[in-house]
């Protein structure tokens, strides 16, 4: 009988957060366990529900939890976010130390330091580590000018990231595009590409589910009844450009379409400064809603939008494809044509994609979806069934499951 596999999670957000990365890792965490392998997760306290309290340790549906300190400084200003990040790597850093060595560290790259933690981890106790890779720094700063390409700490943070990624049992990421990226920094690609794996993100196809809108009780509660709904759901983030939906936003006259913005995040003063300024009344904002809420408000929509900001797309991967394709929306795509995106929409069938930017594009489409349901329709359905062969919680943990059965 084969040894029960010993995986530490190490991330910065799991449950009760409801922040993407936090959902993930909780239902992935639960499908390892079922199939028998010991899952501990080393986190801290959550930061994206409104009681932040929890204990430092607790075992939810067998996954035990520890959660080590971390300040709680505004996660919205640069400061802040320095702040919490060097408190949380120092706290999992000093509590792994005295941990089982011969678990294996699942190293989830939120915040993007992180990584690093399993690298010197290896270093002193030769401890086996698996990345995973959302975002790929410090591609992500360059791209949001924050620091120039040729910088100092741009060479210091890729030489780190070489070094992590060269002593990785396995390194994942979400896309060929981010795969393509991470082997260019690299002379010799075929041992790095030998030891790296393209495994999706996904939604629980239970969960995330088509549900009518005469059923859906969010269309009720929140007045949006006869309205064709334009939906933005999640993170707010500076890496995501809002300026082409709003300037849309400000041409289209037609009372019937409401765009609806839900989230927080770094963007979300910018996007109401610009509404009022406008004096847009075809867009209605909301904060986070509570996870059990998701499969009802993006059912609420008529069409979705994903946005990825110009030099992004390649860099990361937006988790909200999945839950989108999962509920059989149509998605109104906007980004760079021959990105990662671009290429799933298009092997999907499952909307319609803008170049970032392009208003008269946007317009066009949302007019298009407006004035032919079918299509509308047709395109949503398209998604379901695409996620249901590629995307399921039980297809992508299952994949999970044979790279950690392969590490020996």
């Amino acid at each position: 009988m084969d040894k029960i596999k010993k995986i530490n999670f190490l991330t910065q957000y799991y449950y009760p957060d409801i922040a993407s990365t936090g959902q993930l890792m909780t239902e992935l965490a639960e499908m390892l366990t079922k199939r028998d392998m010991d899952i501990c997760v080393y986190t801290t306290k959550p930061s994206y529900v409104k009681k932040g309290d929890a204990p430092k340790f607790e075992i939810h549906n067998n996954v035990k939890i520890n959660r080590v300190f971390c300040f709680n400084a505004n996660k919205n200003i640069p400061l802040g976010r320095t702040i919490n990040t060097i408190s949380f790597l120092l706290s999992i850093f000093i509590k792994l130390l005295f941990t089982d060595r011969k678990a294996i560290n699942f190293i989830v790259s939120t915040p993007p330091l992180l990584l690093f933690v399993g690298y010197f981890l290896f270093l002193i106790k030769r401890q086996k580590y698996v990345l995973l890779i959302y975002d790929i720094y410090p591609d992500v700063a360059v791209a949001l000018n924050y620091f120039k390409k040729d910088s100092l700490i741009v060479k210091i943070w890729d030489w780190f990231n070489k070094k992590t990624i060269s002593k990785a049992e396995r390194t994942v990421v979400l896309s060929e595009g981010m795969k393509r990226l991470i082997l260019s920094k690299f002379e010799n690609t075929d041992k790095i590409e030998n030891k790296m794996s393209i495994i999706h993100n996904w939604a629980d196809d239970k969960f995330f589910r088509l549900i009518s809108k005469e059923e859906n009780y969010f269309i009720k509660n929140n007045n949006l009844a006869n309205k064709f709904i334009l939906l933005y759901s999640g993170n707010l983030a500076l890496y995501n450009s809002f300026d082409t939906i709003l300037e849309t936003a400000k041409i289209i006259n037609d009372p019937d379409i409401l765009f609806l913005i839900i989230g927080n995040g770094g963007r979300k003063k910018e996007i109401e400064d610009f509404i009022e300024k406008n004096l847009l009344t075809n867009v209605k904002m909301m904060d986070y809603l509570p996870f059990k809420e998701l499969p009802y408000s993006i059912s609420s929509a008529d069409a979705t939008f994903v946005t990825v900001r110009d030099g992004i797309d390649g860099i990361n991967m937006p988790s909200k494809l999945y839950t989108i394709m999962a509920c059989g929306k149509p998605i109104l795509a906007l980004g760079k044509r021959g990105g990662d995106v671009h290429n799933m929409i298009e092997n999907a069938k499952c909307g319609i994609f803008i170049e970032q930017g392009n208003t008269k594009e946007l317009f066009d489409a949302i007019m298009f979806y407006k004035n032919n349901p079918d299509i509308l329709k047709e395109h949503g359905l398209n998604g379901r069934k695409y996620f249901e062969t590629h995307y399921t919680l039980e297809i992508i943990s299952n994949q999970y499951f044979e790279l950690f059965s392969g590490i020996k």
